[in-house]
């Protein structure tokens, strides 16, 4: 993750996936408290208690790529746009990635940890 997590500021995350190249990814983050939805169609499965796996759906003018296929690397980038509101300063932002696998049983490769910065100002 680099960039300052701050009001209408872009941190942007590279995703590792060595082992899961060309397989499709999606991102997902969260201010504050809350879960970080990734919507991949998938229900009940959360490694931590800020990654929720859901059927909702994920602004992509929040998080410009986060939707995609990684590369030969196992690689891809993404962006995460915070919203100009001041009462974000102090919030915790966490940023989190899967790999999907239809030939995985529940259609799951890799769930990222969660990483965590707090919103500056």
């Amino acid at each position: 993750m680099t960039g300052t997590a701050r009001p209408r500021a872009t941190v942007n995350l590279l995703l590792t996936a060595a082992t899961d190249a060309g397989l499709p990814y999606q991102a997902g983050a969260s201010l504050g408290t809350g879960p970080i939805i990734v919507d991949i169609r998938q229900i009940g499965l959360s490694p931590d208690a800020l990654l929720q796996v859901s059927v909702g759906d994920f602004w992509p003018w929040v998080c410009p790529g986060y939707r995609g296929v990684l590369d030969s690397r196992g690689q891809a980038q993404a962006a995460i746009k915070i919203p100009n509101y001041a009462a974000l300063v102090g919030t915790r932002f966490h940023p989190a990635f899967v790999t999907l696998d239809a030939q995985a049983p529940s259609g799951i490769r890799s769930i990222s940890t969660t990483a965590t910065r707090i919103v500056t100002t």
